[in-house]
């Protein structure tokens, strides 16, 4: 993949973490992050976000605990993934099926990402949504 985005001169990439290949999606693993940026180095492409469209797959209002625990799991080692790979930018989908419904729903994912130590790491997280610029800029109040 790496190699056809410098073909197509892309300095950079956008990595994407979704439920069907969570399990074997590299940058999940050290070792795989490890290899994701000596990929990075030799085709001169720098990884600067990460889409987690695990989350939209699985929203939190829509989680048992399993899920949940999944959940948090994976943003752990998202948030780890910056030991290897330096700075990220999260994009978080707040669209179809983890569409905001209300204002506690936006309050569930900002406790969600600060249950999982979101500050101790360099990321920035953005939110991509659906929800009318108005009232998203009211939620994030």
């Amino acid at each position: 993949m790496l190699y056809c985005a410098a073909k197509l001169g892309f300095s950079h990439v956008e990595w994407t973490v979704d439920s069907p290949t969570i399990s074997i999606n590299p940058i999940l693993d050290p070792e795989g992050r490890i290899q994701i940026r000596s990929e990075c180095a030799r085709h001169k492409i720098e990884l600067t976000s990460v889409t987690c469209d695990f989350f939209m797959e699985n929203p939190l209002w829509d989680s048992n605990f399993e899920s949940l625990t999944l959940l948090r799991n994976t943003f752990e080692k998202l948030f780890q993934a910056t030991d290897n790979l330096g700075p990220l930018c999260l994009v978080v989908p707040l669209v179809d099926n983890s569409r905001l419904r209300n204002l506690s729903d936006f309050d569930l994912v900002v406790n969600f990402l600060f249950e999982c130590k979101l500050e101790k790491y360099p990321i920035i997280v953005a939110f991509e949504s659906s929800t009318q610029p108005k009232y998203f800029a009211e939620s994030i109040r």
